[in-house]
C-alpha cells in the first residue's frame, strides 16, 4: 500500500461484537513499504486486541519473492526482527495467528491463499493490501541495478550508505573531475518522494557532512532533480508547485524539468539529444506499480496491473475478497479517474473494508466507499514544506509546522493506544472478578 495503513485500519475496526461466530479467518497481506515494523505495531495490534473471533494474520513479504533487485531482498536478521516484534505484540492474543510466508496465488474454489512453499491458508474473507513496488516502466533489468528505488526503510538506508561512501571517496580523490562526479547526486521523479529525497540529500551534504571533510566544500555538492513534467509536485496547485521549486533551489537543488530519461547506466543518466549526466548516486522516484502478486491472483486488472474493485472495495466477481491501497483500482462514482495511491486513501479504504466485514457478519447490506479528501502535504527540507487543504494553501515554515503537527499526532495516538491496551486487561479482569460482567454485555 503506499503504506500498511490500510491493513492497520482494517485490523483496528474489527471490534469485539461477534463472539457467537466460530471463526473468521482473515488473511491480511501487508505491503512491504515504509517502516513495516511500526505499521505492524500500530495496525495488527489493535485489530487483534479488539476482535473476539479467530483471525489469521499473515506476514507475507512480497519483496522477498520479487527477486532480482539486489537491495529489495531483506536479510534474514531484518525479517527475524520484524517477526519478533509482531509475535511479542500479539503473543497474548488467543484469536490471532502470525505466520511468515510468501503469498503466491489463491484458489477461489476452495477459498485458500497459496504460499510459495505450497502451504494453503483457508479464509472466509481475504484482504489484499500488498501495495506497490518501484516502477521502471519496463526497464527493470537494465535500470534497476543502477538507479536505487525508494520503497522501504532498507532502500533508504542503502541510499544513505551510498551517499556517505561517495563523500569518503571524494575526500581521497585528487582528480577534480572525478571528485565532481562523486559529489553529484541525481534524483529522478519530481513527486513528493523525489522532492523530499533531493532536499534531504542536499541538506545532508551541505549542512551536515561538508563540515566534517577537509577537502569538500558545500559548493562542491551537486544535487539534480529530474522531472518529465514541466513542474514538480503536479498533484498540487501551480502556485504551490512554483513555491516548492523556489525552496528546492534555495537548498541548492538543480531542477531539470521537462526532460524524459532515455537510459540509466552505471553512474550516468541519459537524455534524448543531450550529454549524459554523470553521478555517483542515482535515485529512482518516478513511480510505482502493484506487486506481481496481483497478476497471479486470476482477477480483473487494469492496464497498470491494479486489481479492479467495486464500490465496496471488493474484487470484481469475488465479494469475499477485498483489495485496498496501491494495489487496488477504485473509481469513485461520477468520476472517470481512479483514486491516487496516497496513504489517506488506503487508510480510509481500510476502515471501510473493516466495517463491511462486520456488516457481513450481521447480515446487513454493504455500504459504498466514499473518499473524503483531507488535503495533502509535501516536505522539502528543514522548515520548508507545502500544504493544500481544499482552497487553503500553506508554504514554507508554517506548512512545515503543520506537517510536523500531523506526524506528532500519529505518534501520540500510537503511544496512547499502547497505554490503553496495557490498562485494558487488568480492568477487564477486575470487572469479571467483582462484577461478573464484561464490556458490551449485560450482567
Amino acid at each position: 500500500m503506499p503504506t500498511s495503513s490500510s491493513v492497520s485500519t482494517v485490523v483496528s475496526q474489527l471490534t469485539a461484537r461477534f463472539s457467537e461466530y466460530d471463526r473468521i479467518a482473515i488473511t491480511l497481506a501487508p505491503e512491504g513499504s515504509r517502516s513495516r515494523r511500526e505499521h505492524w505495531k500500530s495496525g495488527f495490534y489493535h485489530l487483534a486486541k479488539q476482535a473476539k473471533v479467530p483471525i489469521a494474520l499473515g506476514f507475507l513479504d512480497y519483496n522477498r519473492c520479487e527477486g532480482g533487485f539486489g537491495g529489495l531482498l531483506w536479510p534474514s536478521d531484518d525479517v527475524k526482527a520484524d517477526m519478533d516484534v509482531i509475535r511479542a505484540v500479539l503473543g497474548d492474543q488467543k484469536n490471532t495467528e502470525v505466520i511468515l510466508g510468501e503469498a503466491w496465488e489463491h484458489d477461489p474454489a476452495t477459498r485458500e491463499l497459496v504460499l510459495r512453499d505450497g502451504e494453503r491458508l483457508a479464509y472466509d474473507k481475504l484482504v489484499i493490501a500488498a501495495g506497490a513496488k518501484t516502477n521502471y516502466f519496463g526497464h527493470e533489468a537494465d535500470w534497476a541495478p543502477h538507479a536505487h528505488g525508494l520503497k522501504d526503510l532498507r532502500d533508504a538506508i542503502r541510499i544513505r550508505e551510498r551517499v556517505l561512501l561517495a563523500f569518503e571517496a571524494a575526500e581521497r580523490e585528487p582528480d577534480p573531475e572525478v571528485r565532481a562526479r562523486l559529489m553529484t547526486f541525481v534524483v529522478i521523479g519530481g513527486g513528493p518522494t523525489g522532492v523530499e529525497m533531493a532536499g534531504a540529500i542536499s541538506e545532508l551534504g551541505r549542512m551536515v557532512l561538508a563540515g566534517d571533510y577537509r577537502r569538500i566544500h558545500p559548493n562542491d555538492i551537486r544535487v539534480v532533480l529530474v522531472e518529465m513534467a514541466p513542474r514538480v509536485l503536479t498533484p498540487f496547485s501551480e502556485e504551490l508547485s512554483h513555491d516548492a521549486a523556489i525552496m528546492l533551489k534555495e537548498l541548492g537543488v538543480e531542477l531539470h524539468l521537462g526532460q524524459r530519461v532515455k537510459q540509466v547506466t552505471e553512474g550516468a543518466v541519459h537524455f534524448e539529444g543531450e550529454k549524459p549526466l554523470e553521478a555517483s548516486v542515482i535515485v529512482w522516484a518516478s513511480g510505482v506499480k502493484p506487486v506481481s502478486l496481483a497478476e497471479r491472483l486470476g482477477v480483473t486488472l487494469d492496464d497498470r496491473g491494479r486489481i479492479c474493485v467495486d464500490e465496496h472495495c471488493a474484487v470484481l466477481g469475488h465479494p469475499e475478497i477485498f483489495a485496498v491501497g496501491d494495489i487496488a483500482r477504485f473509481v469513485p462514482e461520477g468520476s472517470e479517474q481512479p483514486l491516487p495511491g496516497l496513504a489517506p486513501v488506503a487508510m480510509q479504504q481500510g476502515r471501510h473494508v473493516a466495517r463491511q466485514i462486520l456488516r457481513d457478519l450481521k447480515r446487513q447490506p454493504r455500504e459504498p466507499f466514499r473518499y473524503v479528501d483531507k488535503g495533502q502535504m509535501a516536505t522539502i527540507g528543514r522548515a520548508a514544506a507545502i500544504a493544500q487543504v481544499g482552497r487553503w494553501k500553506l508554504k514554507g515554515f508554517f506548512a512545515w509546522l503543520a506537517w510536523c503537527f500531523v506526524h506528532i499526532l500519529y505518534l501520540i495516538n500510537a503511544i496512547l493506544n499502547k497505554i490503553i491496551v496495557r490498562l485494558r486487561e487488568p480492568i477487564l479482569a477486575t470487572m469479571v472478578a467483582h462484577l461478573g460482567v464484561r464490556p458490551g454485555r449485560e450482567a
